[in-house]
């Protein structure tokens, strides 16, 4: 295979200077740095085949010094696992943020809490693994099909990789995607270059498919790492400095690590109005499986350390929960560390109205029943936190939409978005129809496919706020176009003129339908079509999760009897489709606090590689979700809309955990909170 290092996910084709992608693999290597480091490809004409070949495959391997955790990584003595580093084992160098004065904040304040948290390494556990299918079709060009969220960058890595031109390559998704949350931001592990690399050698269609194991092991999993927090305060509970530190483990090779801790530091630094804050953070190498994008990505860890020490500073003034975040969150027209304003926050409603809907006024009554003991506990608690609705301007995003009304009057939008489950299709579709004044009906959307204008796909919570806008703009002038059409055709007043229900009306009095004067158009040589590209600003969008947990002191269990998820996303362009969202992360979020973990046994071989040995929750483990819709309207956003696809993972655990601190008097500093590690912390209370 060519020998051209390369970075898998989509920062390899949207990094612009400075912000440089690094790139440190190679497609198959002859230094393996992680079990589970692709070492060789075999093609067959069945899998049988394939795996016996597999089986004849003889490796000779030097084992290498080796290390599992960024603590063993930083050592005098570790192994350098990438020579071209400026400081050993750190991949990209230390991030930085803030604004004001630290030490001055810290000398205004009154009262001083900190804490140091560690976080798991946490697998998107998609439904469908990671794979391609690569064929010379009969256009000329290779074709790959494939379960990316990233079709165009992901076509600019293949071209990169193999010398071929972006002209040559085709990269399309199949109809559906079973699910990616991250796992696929550019290449879904390496299937497609493997894939591509072996029709190359055959010239025959190439199937690569990853199996659950290889999927766990040889794909992308959420950060892991540790996060201290310093937050100084007056005594009335308004905020005057914020120190936050981040250490995450980046497994064996770069990917998302380059750019996480600019995500923390974001997300650790954009919900509360602090006027004096720092941020440093560093990703580092280790002999593990590499890190990447994870649903709400750089966000579960920020939101749980800034949250449960919010948690701490209240308790340490003997202030309500609620009324300190109330007191401190950010207000449009704030300043702040992120490089765009704050045009709308619904954050403060959400929190007035999950509070209420949580039943936040039983808080009182728990915590004096819980101090009677028992086995059972019960807790309330709450977690507030914001995520971004697209990449720009730490990355380039831009995007194109092309809407075109056909003859018989119904309309096409191309767009090189994606589907992998978030409902973009339904969307994008209702967005063209009322811009043009279509019915819903009347839409057609083709979307994943590098054959349409450029877009960055599906990520960064951007695909309805980046690409709905596109499609919004480029609709508008379809419609604009046609008006004009029709005022000269038939003599109409063009100021006159609307287009509701795929039909034009001069005032309120209907005059001809879209399948009418697109016929006419089409005998005057005439087509209404609009492609329109669209650079994408940013917005934050807003949330707050109260949860109701019931705690087995005996067997160390945490039961979520109630779940309330407040969410600021602007305009709800389609409830259904948001709430829906809004309970996957919500669940992801449970997993993430309770249960989920991926650990190494002292060889570096991971012992988490099956769904089996892997704690996701199922339908049993959830209890009531009730999703509550803000909607503080966004300027930038198609019709007020912002993001909201990875928007409700981050805040379920410092919400359940802050309500597992109530009901216990416990601080909870590690997740998963496994039962061994709730019996532990009850323990080390009562000693």
């Amino acid at each position: 295979v060519p020998r051209v290092l390369f970075n898998a996910t989509s920062t390899h084709t949207q990094s612009p200077p400075p912000f440089d992608a690094v790139k440190d693999q190679y497609l198959l290597d002859n230094v393996v740095r992680y079990v589970g480091d692709e070492v060789a490809a075999v093609a067959a004409d069945d899998d049988e085949t394939a795996k016996g070949a597999l089986e004849k495959i003889r490796v000779e391997y030097e084992v290498l010094p080796y290390v599992l955790t960024p603590e063993e990584a930083q050592e005098p003595e570790a192994p350098d696992l990438h020579q071209e580093t400026e400081i050993k084992n750190i991949v990209g160098g230390v991030i930085r943020n803030g604004i004001g004065d630290i030490e001055v904040g810290f000398r205004e304040a009154e009262v001083v809490v900190e804490e140091t948290y560690r976080f798991p390494v946490q697998k998107q556990g998609q439904l469908e693994t990671q794979a391609a299918l690569a064929a010379f079709t009969e256009d000329g060009r290779y074709t790959v099909w494939c379960t990316t969220q990233t079709p165009h960058p992901t076509r600019k890595i293949l071209s990169d990789i193999f010398g071929l031109p972006m002209s040559r390559l085709r990269v399309l998704n199949p109809p559906y995607v079973g699910g990616a949350f991250g796992v696929r931001i550019g290449l879904s592990a390496k299937a497609e270059p493997l894939a591509l690399a072996l029709c190359l050698l055959t010239g025959r269609p190439v199937k690569v498919m990853y199996d659950r194991k290889e999927d766990f092991t040889s794909s992308e999993t959420r950060h892991g790492g540790t996060i201290s927090v310093r937050l100084g305060l007056k005594r009335d509970g308004t905020f005057t400095a914020l120190d936050v530190s981040a250490r995450m483990n980046g497994g064996a090779y770069a990917s998302w690590s380059a750019d996480v801790n600019g995500a923390i530091g974001g997300r650790a630094l954009s919900v509360y109005r602090v006027p004096n804050s720092r941020f440093a953070g560093y990703s580092v190498y280790t002999n593990t499986t590499l890190a990447g994008a994870a649903r709400g990505f750089g966000a579960p860890q920020p939101t749980y350390s800034m949250e449960m020490t919010v948690d701490k500073a209240a308790r340490a003034l003997g202030m309500d929960p609620v009324e300190i975040r109330r007191k401190n969150i950010i207000r449009t027209g704030d300043a702040w560390p992120i490089p765009f304003p704050c045009l709308s926050t619904g954050l403060d409603q959400c929190l007035i109205q999950g509070a209420e809907a949580i039943g936040w006024g039983d808080r009182d009554g728990l915590r004096e029943e819980n101090e009677k003991g028992g086995r059972y506990r019960t807790g309330i608690g709450v977690g507030a936190g914001t995520h971004i609705s697209s990449a720009f301007p730490f990355q380039t995003d831009y995007t194109g939409t092309q809407v075109t009304l056909t003859p018989d009057g119904t309309v096409q939008v191309v767009s090189g978005l994606m589907e992998m489950g978030t409902g973009i299709r339904t969307t994008l579709a209702q967005i063209a129809a009322e811009a043009l004044g279509a019915r819903f009906e009347d839409v057609w959307v083709k979307i994943g496919d590098t054959d349409s204008a450029y877009d960055i796909g599906g990520q960064a919570s951007r695909s309805l706020y980046v690409g709905g806008m596109a499609t919004r703009l480029a609709a508008e002038k379809v419609r604009d176009q046609v008006l004009m059409y029709a005022a000269r055709k038939h003599e109409m007043d063009p100021d006159a003129l609307s287009i509701r229900d795929s039909g034009i009306y001069e005032e309120d009095i209907f005059r001809l339908s879209l399948q009418e004067i697109c016929q006419e158009a089409d005998y005057d040589n005439v087509q209404f079509a609009c492609l329109e590209h669209y650079k994408a600003p940013n917005a934050l969008s807003w949330h707050a999760h109260f949860a109701r947990v019931r705690v087995d002191t005996w067997l160390g269990t945490v039961e979520v009897e109630k779940l309330v998820a407040a969410h600021d996303m602007g305009r709800a362009i389609n409830p259904q489709v948001v709430e829906g969202q809004i309970e996957g992360g919500a669940v992801m979020g449970l997993g993430y606090g309770l249960s989920e973990e991926v650990a190494y046994g002292p060889d570096g071989v991971q012992i988490q590689d099956s769904y089996h040995k892997y704690l996701m929750p199922t339908a049993l483990d959830v209890g009531e979700i009730e999703t509550i819709l803000v909607e503080a309207n966004e300027p930038s956003g198609p019709y007020g809309a912002r993001g909201v696809g990875e928007n409700s993972v981050a805040p379920v655990s410092p919400a359940v955990m802050s309500a597992v601190s109530h009901a216990l008097g416990v601080t909870v500093t590690q997740l998963p909170l496994q039962p061994q590690r709730l019996l532990e912390l009850l323990d080390t209370r009562e000693e």
